[in-house]
């Protein structure tokens, strides 16, 4: 309301179009993982177990494609989670798994698909994800996203260094 007690020229005063509303049904559709990131308490753990069900199940189309597509949602994310961390008003919200699941894709990048590598992936990614042991993230999308960047950057590389161990001494 302006301060001669008028509408401006702006207000809608049925509020919100169906359009409006939609888009923010699918901006948090994917921010939300598609509802992994509202299952109670372990909404980062549902997202990660999210990305490593779709990494199984899609081919894997080779190094460059699979990199582009990560480095592609990465940037996508950013805006995604910008948007979603303003429509909630809380800082890093729990809700938005689309982080998680790129970290997720960056730690199970190069490993063998095996009943030892994908789980040890998982699990050194939530580690590090839960661990932060490169701070919190920082202002806004970009943070959001680099900070499970970095997890998935790290248990990837712990993995890359166990697996070249275990083949340099078997």
């Amino acid at each position: 309301m302006a301060p001669d007690g008028s509408e401006p020229a702006t207000a809608n005063p049925q509020g919100p179009g169906p359009w409006t509303a939609l888009g923010r049904g699918i901006g948090w559709a994917f921010a939300a993982g598609g509802g992994a990131g509202l299952i109670p308490r372990v909404p980062g753990t549902a997202g990660s177990l999210l990305a490593l069900g779709i990494y199984l199940a899609v081919p894997h189309p080779g190094d460059a494609v699979y990199l582009t597509a990560v480095l592609a949602l990465f940037l996508l994310g950013i805006p995604l989670s910008t948007w979603a961390e303003g429509q909630s008003g809380r800082r890093d919200d729990p809700r938005i798994v689309w982080d998680e699941m790129i970290g997720m894709w960056v730690a199970l990048y190069a490993i063998p698909p095996n009943v030892y590598s994908v789980p040890a992936a998982f699990v050194l990614f939530r580690v590090f994800d839960i661990w932060k042991p490169f701070g919190e993230p920082g202002p806004r999308g970009f943070g959001i996203m680099l900070d499970d960047l970095l997890a998935g950057v790290a248990a990837n590389t712990c993995l890359q260094v166990a697996l070249w161990l275990s083949g340099a001494f078997l």
